[in-house]
């Protein structure tokens, strides 16, 4: 976690690799300062602050409050769209305006923040997915630059959040309602396309407060002898490091289940590889 935030937050005050000591005052290189930088700020802050949520003590709180700084200052609005924000990103606008207020809400809950801190940004990403049509066109994939694509219901489960946070702070108007009750039909028909749909579709109804037992016994069909899994739903297919780190993370976005093939496999390779991260840091779980 230390190291984690740390290199997120060297990275964005331009810190070279050599360790040379550089002020956020000094020259800063542009992209450094308009992009948003996906896998420094969002990628850091949600692994963070997932590990506090499942009982990690929190270390290094001043990097993690310049990274969140950082996401807060990020927005821009949308020229013709009175109200509406994106964020400067090279191919993921739905996915980055869906997470940003999920994001700052988990930073809240650690740092005792009210909603109202981030009302603004969090109405201004809500009507940036009522452009995108999150609700009317459907659970959608969205690429990012790279393969696999980020998963049609992250993004959907993203946006069903963000609708809902958009309502506490603007309960009067019901469009937030609205939205929040059709991502949450879109989110249950859902069907996943590969095995990283098939992990957030685990996610997705726990966080509704529904069974997740079919969820859970789809994607361990497909699961490979030495743990890990394909993007494809086959046994066959080359293992892909991302699909098994994506499943493995949201093993741990979904706990209290009562599934025992999940909680086994949960305290297999994921739970072997969270105690030699304990061990080799010192880092221990509450």
């Amino acid at each position: 976690m230390s190291w984690l935030i740390r290199a997120a937050d060297a990275w964005l005050s331009n810190q070279p690799r050599n360790g040379a000591i550089t002020k956020d005052g000094q020259i800063q290189h542009p992209e450094a300062r308009a992009c948003i930088a996906c896998h420094i700020t969002q990628f850091s802050t949600r692994a963070y602050l997932t590990a506090v949520q499942q009982g990690y003590a929190p270390h290094d709180t001043m990097a993690l409050s310049g990274i969140i700084a950082r996401l807060r200052s990020n927005s821009r609005p949308l020229y013709g769209h009175p109200g509406v924000n994106w964020a400067r990103v090279i191919y993921s606008a739905r996915t980055v305006s869906s997470r940003l207020p999920v994001l700052l809400s988990m930073y809240r809950q650690v740092s005792g923040e009210g909603a109202g801190v981030d009302r603004d940004l969090t109405l201004g990403a809500a009507r940036f997915l009522l452009l995108s049509d999150e609700c009317g066109a459907g659970l959608r994939s969205e690429a990012d630059g790279s393969k696999p694509d980020v998963s049609s219901f992250e993004i959907g489960l993203q946006a069903w959040e963000t609708f809902q946070l958009a309502s506490l702070v603007e309960p009067h108007n019901q469009t937030w309602k609205e939205q929040t009750a059709c991502m949450d039909r879109r989110l249950r028909a859902g069907k996943p396309q590969n095995t990283i749909d098939a992990a957030w579709r685990i996610v997705a109804p726990k966080r509704l407060g529904q069974p997740v037992d079919d969820a859970i016994t789809d994607i361990l069909r497909f699961q490979q002898s030495d743990g890990r899994f394909a993007l494809e739903f086959t046994k066959n297919a080359p293992p892909r490091r991302t699909s098994s780190a994506i499943t493995c993370f949201t093993h741990w976005l979904s706990p209290g289940t009562a599934d025992r093939k999940w909680i086994s496999w949960r305290n297999a390779p994921c739970g072997n590889s969270a105690r030699k991260l304990e061990r080799s840091t010192g880092i221990q779980r509450l």
